[in-house]
C-alpha cells in the first residue's frame, strides 16, 4: 500500500527489540512492477540512516533526508509508528526523487493503521504461546490424574 499509494520506492518497518530497532518487515518495488515483501534481514543501515532513526525515535517526530550527501544513500523519511519506539523508513533509491511533506503526512496518518495491525499480530503471537502453555498444563495434569488412578490407595 505505501509502494503504490506513494510512489515510494522501498518501505521498511523497525521493531523495537529492548533498545534495539531491528529491520522487520520491507517492501519494494522494481520498475513498477508489483510490490515484493521481503524480510530485511539484519543489514547495515549508513550511519546516517542509523542516526535519522534515532533522532526519529528519541524526538517522536518524522525525519526527511532530501539530499544525503552520503555516498550510496539515497533520498528517505523515517516516521514514527507510535507506539513503542518503532518506525517506518521510506526511500527512493532508483528514482532519487526527495520525499514530499504531503507524502511524509499521508504516512504518519498510515504510522496508526500500521500500529494495529502490530499489535494484533503480537497479540496473536502472545495467545498463540498462551494456548500452548495451556495445553502443555493439561496434558500434565491429565497425566498426574491417570498416574493418580493407578495407584492403590
Amino acid at each position: 500500500m505505501l509502494t503504490q499509494t506513494l510512489s515510494l520506492e522501498r518501505a521498511v518497518v523497525h521493531l523495537a527489540q529492548g533498545n534495539q530497532l531491528h529491520p522487520s518487515a520491507s517492501i519494494r518495488v522494481h520498475d513498477h512492477e508489483e510490490a515484493e515483501v521481503y524480510d530485511p534481514g539484519e543489514v547495515e543501515s549508513s550511519a546516517l540512516v542509523r542516526q535519522t532513526l534515532e533522532e526519529a525515535r528519541s524526538s517522536r517526530q518524522s525525519q526527511n533526508v532530501v539530499d544525503p550527501q552520503t555516498p550510496f544513500v539515497s533520498p528517505f523519511a523515517v516516521v514514527p509508528i507510535l507506539r513503542e519506539n518503532e518506525l517506518i523508513e521510506v526511500e527512493n533509491f532508483r528514482s532519487q526523487r526527495s520525499i514530499t511533506e504531503a507524502e511524509i503526512q499521508v504516512l504518519t496518518n498510515l504510522a496508526v493503521e500500521v500500529a494495529v495491525a502490530i499489535q494484533d499480530v503480537r497479540y496473536h503471537e502472545r495467545f498463540e504461546r498462551w494456548k500452548h502453555q495451556l495445553e502443555r498444563i493439561l496434558t500434565e495434569v491429565e497425566r498426574v490424574d491417570s498416574f493418580g488412578e493407578d495407584r492403590p490407595v
